[in-house]
């Protein structure tokens, strides 16, 4: 009466009805047990895995909080570092430090990391200690006595992309994390306009260095050694251990020659502190410098002292100008992260020092701040009308 399609059943009907229902049962296990597999790659290591995963972003995120609080320095660095030139050479100096240390810090860490993630940090930090190398490059094309501006101008451009990347992957990186890792790394960029680092902001930072009087006249001061008390116990990082040094003293200091460009730093070898002397009498004596390392850290080393409520800087800075100056010194010790930072100063003058001599000074005691162990000691040398000098040296104190 309905037609062969209108046909309310049969066997083949049935047997159709059969087929759909296997094939639904069968859709649905496998379903299953692709949601199984997925369960399974997500939580590979189980409970475990989520512990250490959680371990390893405990440890890291402090390296990565560090780093972010350094945004602070490149806005003292650029654009506009040639106005405050004392400013500049230590936060140059400080930058290339810090970003060489948490990089480094960052390697060392043995923890499971989620891949992506981790590799994406790494990432991060790399790019970080590249950009601020080339800052550097970038300020010592710009002063040195073998001037080449569009070469430094290059070097800026090139650090503002690391610079950029860096805060792209980062942002990557925290997206890549579990929600509950992601809160552990708060959001941060370096960069607020990117732009700001290429074409004509960069030429003007450039001119600025290599027009700066402060920054590019052979009237200069420098340290010589920069020393501690209580001096350090080791340190961290590619620098050796050397004895104390016995020092003959008569009328002039000569210690190892320093880097070529202002901005680099010391080198790492120790020799004896020596003098010379046209009289026909020497006295030999030793000279109170309160430790075996006299000598200012390169990039990607850490003084290690133990724990002590003060402490003590002695300097032996050089006057490189043609007339004797009074020199003005002061230490700053910084708690790190910078964003959370404590400060404490000392200062001290000389009487004027010689033109091509050098002077030893020990500054007033610095109170170390509470329970906290990792510093940047700033040290600072100026003088009316010449170039100044200024060092960073990153501290860690072990309670």
């Amino acid at each position: 009466m309905f037609g062969p399609l209108g046909r309310a059943g049969g066997p083949q009907a049935r047997r159709s009805r059969r087929r759909l229902g296997l094939a639904l049962g069968i859709s649905l296990l496998v379903a299953l047990v692709i949601g199984e597999l997925v369960d399974m790659v997500v939580n590979s290591y189980g409970p475990s895995g989520r512990t250490a995963q959680r371990s390893w972003a405990s440890t890291v995120a402090p390296i990565l909080t560090s780093s972010g609080s350094l945004a602070e320095l490149v806005h003292e660095i650029y654009p506009s570092g040639a106005a405050h030139p004392e400013n500049l050479q230590i936060a140059l100096g400080a930058l290339q430090r810090a970003t060489v240390l948490e990089r480094d810090d960052l390697a060392a860490v043995r923890l499971p990391a989620p891949p992506k993630a981790g590799l994406e940090l790494s990432q991060v930090l790399a790019a970080r200690a590249q950009g601020a190398a080339d800052l550097s490059t970038a300020a010592t094309l710009a002063t040195g006595a073998h001037r080449d501006t569009a070469a430094a101008q290059a070097e800026v451009v090139a650090a503002g992309k690391s610079f950029a990347a860096a805060d792209r992957t980062y942002h990557l990186a925290r997206a890549d994390l579990a929600k509950d890792l992601r809160a552990l790394f708060p959001p941060a960029s370096w960069l607020s306009e990117p732009a700001l680092w290429s074409g004509a902001p960069a030429a003007s930072f450039v001119s600025s260095l290599s027009t700066s009087r402060a920054l590019t006249s052979p009237n200069k001061l420098k340290f010589l050694t920069i020393s501690l008390v209580p001096a350090p116990v080791s340190y961290s990082g590619e620098v050796g251990i050397n004895a104390p040094p016995t020092t003959t003293t008569t009328t002039s200091t000569t210690l190892p020659a320093g880097p070529s460009g202002p901005f680099g730093f010391v080198p790492t070898t120790t020799l004896p502190l020596t003098t010379t002397s046209t009289s026909s009498t020497t006295t030999t004596t030793t000279l109170p410098l309160p430790v075996a390392y006299p000598q200012i850290l390169p990039a990607g080393a850490t003084a290690i002292l133990t724990a002590t409520p003060t402490l003590v800087v002695v300097v032996v800075v050089e006057n490189q100008s043609d007339t004797p100056q009074p020199v003005t010194l002061t230490a700053t010790l910084v708690t790190v992260p910078r964003g959370r930072a404590k400060t404490v100063e000392s200062h001290a003058e000389t009487p004027p020092v010689t033109a091509g001599g050098s002077r030893y000074l020990k500054l007033p005691t610095l109170q170390v701040s509470g329970k906290a162990s990792a510093f940047d000691l700033v040290v600072r040398a100026s003088a009316p009308g010449v170039a100044p000098a200024g060092v960073t040296l990153r501290l860690n104190i072990q309670h």
